[in-house]
């Protein structure tokens, strides 16, 4: 007999994706440290993008601060992007970190497929705090249980929270952190290392590029700064 399945469903929602696949997908698309900076700093360029666009500007320029803490055989080693772009309030951090698979970059050029920053999770814990019209939010992914985990939701920002994130009293942007534990290893990269090759990496050669870049990255850690 064939099923008929005409006519108004009762219930129409969309799927879940399992634990175990975002797992899988994200564990094959952080094969390195690089995926996940590569990931932060992109998102940071396509925000300041998507602000070009919002003043009809064709061309845009923006700034950025990358933070590099190394860490040894007890300490973790923790990475942070801060920006002083577009900012996301807690219903933009829940769509774009709460949700796997579904395309978020927004109008910027470059599409990341709902995954992205998301995916570092598979390397170790990913935190973000963010500010967006004076209000302030920060959420989290847990490394070890990739569950969704929320800190602060839409509340006044505060002095401490501009300087959490490196931004100006009255102004939005947003910080994204990335904590290694000692125990992983491979990811735990040497601050020469990305000082020299972040520039030259191909996928952020334009971006970095000495006269056609859109975004200044400053480089800031505890050993080295540039």
């Amino acid at each position: 007999m064939i099923i008929n399945s005409t006519g108004k469903p009762l219930i129409s929602k969309d799927m879940k994706v399992a634990k175990r696949v975002y797992r899988q997908l994200s564990d094959e698309s952080m094969g390195s440290l690089w995926e996940a900076i590569i990931e932060f700093i992109t998102n940071v360029d396509d925000s300041y993008e998507r602000l070009s666009q919002l003043k009809k500007e064709k061309k845009w320029f923006g700034k950025a601060l990358f933070e590099y803490f190394p860490g040894g055989k007890k300490n973790p080693t923790v990475l942070v992007i801060k920006d002083q772009a577009e900012g996301m309030s807690y219903e933009i951090l829940e769509k774009c970190f709460g949700n796997y698979g579904e395309k978020q970059s927004g109008t910027a050029s470059r599409g990341i497929a709902g995954r992205g920053a998301k995916d570092a999770a598979s390397i170790g814990d990913v935190s973000v705090a963010s500010i967006k019209d004076g209000y302030f939010s920060q959420i989290k992914i847990d490394h070890l249980t990739r569950k969704f985990q929320v800190f602060e939701k839409n509340i006044k920002a505060k002095t401490a929270h501009y300087k959490m994130i490196g931004v100006k009293n009255g102004k939005n942007g947003t910080a994204i952190q990335l904590e290694i534990s000692a125990e992983k290893s491979g990811y735990h990269l040497r601050t020469s290392d990305l000082i020299k090759k972040i520039p030259l990496h191909y996928a952020l050669s334009e971006i970095l590029h000495n006269e056609k870049k859109t975004l200044s990255l400053k480089f800031n850690s505890k050993n080295d700064q540039g």
